[in-house]
């Protein structure tokens, strides 16, 4: 292994760390939970600032199509079933343990919190059909499972058993161009996959952005890029084509940026709390989704969105409390349930 490869891994779980705050901020928006005939600036703002954090799903889809390819040779049958065996621990269990605890927090809202049933609970009795649907995938609240957020779980695991085609497409770089601009022209929602195939490219091919490491300029010139991007499809563009290419660049100077951003600060991640906070980040991303909407309400009901002041403290809150919370629950389960953690991390360290 390289120093260059070397380097590259231990950047990953700060840069992993970095996108799921980047994630819980999108969980934080208040603009959603504001009245539409509200004309204040504060939840505009608070939207846009969300709206830069759209680039950290698609680059996890990156990152995971990388490391199934990163080292990989020969992709023969046995890497593929030695693959399918690690994601289903790190993937498959850990979705199924907090789908059954969302499901079950959602039986609790529906029948004692006055919460929307969403056609799975009606007249306080349950659907059993769509119950068990809800797992993957719940029509009324937008095809997402009972563990919201892990419908980015949810698509990988579909990504994964498609390895084998998925690596037809990214062994040519043509391929996967072609790729995005069949989803251009016709409008295709492709679910992620293209990410995941870009980065599946990306580790086929061994590139990585190592190499652009120690050169500020290429950091400060991707930044720029992507903050210019992102106010010019937030704040100018309706076209929905033409806000998909901008999303397409946006991404990938985002990516670019907060991966050398993370390059920078793989020193802290070998702190004792640079550790924590990186082997915290699947429980953070896991734990958050259950209380979301609870504490966004329960700052806007404190602080208000009247004020462009108001507005920022009430998504700075929200952000604080889901990651603080997030953080201590993992602290104190890491302590005293060390093996427990384990599972619900999916067997990440």
């Amino acid at each position: 292994m390289t120093l260059s490869s070397q380097h590259r891994l231990k950047t990953i779980p700060i840069f992993k760390f970095i996108l799921i705050m980047g994630v819980v901020l999108i969980h934080s928006n208040i603009y959603h939970l504001t009245p539409s005939g509200f004309n204040g600036y504060g939840p505009e703002i608070v939207n846009f600032i969300t709206s830069l954090m759209q680039v950290c799903v698609p680059s996890f889809f990156i990152i995971s199509g990388y490391l199934f390819f990163y080292g990989v040779d020969n992709f023969t049958a046995d890497v593929y079933k030695k693959k399918l065996s690690s994601r289903f621990k790190t993937l498959f269990i850990p979705y199924m343990i907090w789908d059954l605890f969302c499901a079950a927090l959602f039986i609790i809202k529906v029948l004692f919190l006055n919460f929307p049933g969403l056609g799975i609970i009606e007249n306080d009795t349950i659907h059993w059909g769509r119950f068990l649907e809800g797992f993957v995938y719940i029509e009324q609240d937008d095809g997402y499972p009972y563990a919201f957020a892990f419908w980015f779980i949810r698509n990988l695991m579909v990504f994964v058993i498609l390895t084998p085609i998925v690596r037809l497409i990214a062994w040519k770089w043509w391929s996967v161009i072609l790729l995005f601009f069949i989803k251009l022209i016709f409008d295709i929602d492709l679910h992620g996959i293209e990410w995941f195939i870009s980065g599946a490219a990306a580790g086929i091919h061994g590139l990585s952005p190592d190499k652009f490491n120690n050169k500020s300029g290429i950091m400060l010139f991707s930044g720029i890029l992507y903050l210019v991007i992102a106010i010019v499809r937030f704040w100018f563009i309706g076209d929905k084509v033409t806000d998909m290419i901008g999303l397409c660049l946006e991404v990938q100077a985002g990516f670019c940026f907060l991966y050398l951003l993370s390059c920078r600060l793989v020193g802290f991640s070998t702190t004792v709390t640079g550790r924590q906070l990186c082997s915290s980040t699947f429980f953070l991303y896991a734990f958050h989704q259950c209380f979301c909407s609870v504490t966004l309400k329960f700052w806007l009901r404190i602080v208000g969105y009247n004020t462009i002041l108001s507005s920022l403290l009430s998504y700075l809150l929200t952000f604080l409390s889901l990651f603080g919370i997030s953080f201590l629950t993992y602290l104190l389960l890491n302590r005293y349930f060390p093996k427990g953690m384990r599972i619900l991390s999916g067997n990440r360290s």
